[in-house]
């Protein structure tokens, strides 16, 4: 597997396509002109995960859709730590939004196991009757998250057993001349 990060002008234009199929909505809904990618593909360039970043503001936020044809494959450590590590660490983006249909509960799985946070729903966002929930994954949630560089380094911290500390007064002293010589009988 690799996974391949398309700047601003190189994203794949049929792959958008595809991935947009899948989740039933028109390539036109994206802005292409700024959009950017991380796609994850088979060694074959079979894709895995097509994720398309669009609609960057100012302000540090971005619009995040994506599509999934394998969800093991794609919900690896591996894909999601250089997902966002190239999100937050390169592009420098403060949060990032992400946006579903109500009812497709595998996709709200998703979001809740990978930490995203729910923040509402957006009446009719799908069309009419077909209600939308965002969730939010920002630099914050990111930084507390499993999927930080420093996660592992925290759960050590955590597990550490602290070093005993010796007084001073009995650290300056000889070696030995600190012990007390036990009585005799």
């Amino acid at each position: 597997m690799q996974t391949i990060v398309f700047e601003t002008g190189q994203v794949p234009i049929a792959l958008v396509d595809l991935a947009a199929r899948q989740w039933g909505a028109d390539i036109t809904a994206f802005k292409l002109a700024d959009a950017k990618a991380i796609i994850l593909f088979e060694d074959d360039f079979t894709p895995i995960c097509v994720t398309v970043f669009d609609s960057f503001t100012a302000c540090g936020v971005v619009q995040a859709s994506g599509a999934v044809f394998d969800e093991k494959k794609a919900l690896s450590r591996a894909f999601l730590k250089k997902l966002y590590e190239q999100v937050f660490d390169v592009w420098k983006v403060n949060r990032m939004n992400f946006f579903t249909d109500v009812s497709n509960q595998k996709m709200l799985n998703m979001h809740e196991r990978l930490g995203h946070v729910f923040e509402g729903t957006l009446s009719e966002h799908y069309g009419v009757g077909k209600d939308g929930a965002v969730y939010r994954f920002n630099r914050r949630d990111w930084e507390a998250s499993i999927w930080h560089p420093q996660a592992r380094t925290r759960r050590q911290q955590q597990w550490e057993v602290p070093q005993r500390q010796i007084p001073i007064h009995m650290a300056s002293l000889p070696a030995k001349q600190h012990l007390i010589p036990l009585p005799t009988t």
